[in-house]
């Protein structure tokens, strides 16, 4: 009789353990599923704060590279969690086109201390970063790269209501090679700030005696202000159009980490660029304690060179 029991309780026993087994069967196949269609959604959410990069995202949350590896050829939104607020990465990113990356309400702030630029946009078509803040932190000239870097081709990318702050080399940098496809970018209610060079936007230079060809890239710049930075608001180089529009540039000399100071200027143009400013309000002095809103390059002499102040 006693034996009877023992087996019936250890029949019991394994009954019990082979239950607990489905369940975690079953939640190891649910999870699994669930980490298959992370990268099948058009719309994901950064869950971790970290700058892991895991081959296949799991049930252990989403990171923003993670994130932005899961483009694959469609219209990706990526936003961010509330919880969200500091992402220290171990390497530069990078964005092909396609995306709409937004931090909404949170301002989550996206840190990068090494060379190279923290963000890299490259024929980027359709690309939209807002409600971000981007920092190099270091702000140390002699590392190179920029905050944010957008080259060799894009339409109709946007760059909106971020914050960009002490950067490598320069705040943004724009710029094409010869035979690159033709680029648009529109800088709408952004923050520049704390820094030397705000922004460079080049192309190889305009013909001298075509000065009304469409131009290799053209930039809007709206609604922007540039707080405590020194020179390039912006500096246009080459077969560039460049309209900038009800924004404020407080400039002065900026003192860089080894204590020297830089240039302080608001707009300069080179190389057959046209700048087109209206409505913008140009605040500072330079070292010498001249307000000069347009810098005039001396050894610049292309005839289609053009800044326009209204």
């Amino acid at each position: 009789m006693r034996l009877r029991i023992r087996f019936a309780c250890l029949g019991l026993v394994i009954a019990g353990v082979s239950f607990i087994f489905l369940i975690l069967n079953i939640d190891a196949v649910a999870s699994a599923e669930h980490a298959d269609t992370h990268c099948h959604a058009d719309h994901l959410i950064v869950t971790r704060s970290d700058d892991r990069e895991a081959k296949k995202p799991d049930e252990l949350g989403l990171t923003l590279r993670e994130a932005l590896k899961c483009k694959a050829g469609r219209p990706l939104k990526i936003r961010f969690d509330p919880s969200i607020r500091h992402i220290k990465l171990k390497r530069p990113l990078r964005i092909s086109g396609g995306i709409d990356l937004s931090g909404k309400d949170f301002y989550p702030l996206i840190v990068w201390e090494g060379a190279g630029s923290l963000l890299y946009l490259t024929n980027a078509d359709d690309t939209r970063i807002a409600n971000l803040s981007f920092t190099q932190k270091t702000g140390a000239s002699d590392l190179s790269g920029d905050c944010i870097t957008i080259r060799d081709g894009g339409v109709r990318i946007v760059l909106e209501a971020i914050r960009v702050s002490r950067c490598n080399d320069g705040l943004v940098d724009i710029t094409a090679k010869a035979g690159a496809p033709r680029m648009d970018v529109t800088i709408r209610e952004v923050l520049f700030a704390d820094h030397d060079k705000a922004m460079l936007i080049s192309a190889p230079p305009l013909e001298t005696d075509i000065c009304n060809q469409p131009p290799a890239i053209q930039v809007t710049l709206d609604k922007v202000i540039f707080q405590r930075t020194g020179q390039r608001h912006p500096l246009a180089a080459g077969n560039v159009y460049v309209r900038v529009q009800d924004s404020k540039v407080h400039f002065a000399p900026y003192q860089r980490p080894d204590g020297s100071f830089g240039a302080s200027y608001g707009v300069a143009a080179s190389l057959g660029a046209r700048i087109d400013v209206k409505d913008t309000h140009f605040y500072g002095k330079d070292t010498k304690g001249r307000h000069m809103p347009v810098k005039t390059l001396r050894d610049d002499h292309h005839p289609c060179t053009e800044v326009s102040l209204n």
